[in-house]
């Protein structure tokens, strides 16, 4: 997460490349976050939904 941070300084804020790589930041940083209780099982529907409305 924080390697993709430094891209994007590195690169600057204008071109394309540190774009994708601020996206990649934010998107790493959301699977950081806990989403759901670690002792509860995540079903295929769940896990397909999430996925889907990330995309």
């Amino acid at each position: 997460m924080l390697l993709s941070l430094h891209g994007v300084v590195l690169w600057g804020f204008s071109s394309p490349l540190s774009k994708a790589l601020v996206l990649t930041h934010y998107g790493l940083f959301l699977l950081w976050q806990p989403i759901w209780r670690t002792k509860i099982n995540l079903s295929f529907t769940a896990v397909t939904l999430f996925l889907a409305g990330g995309c």
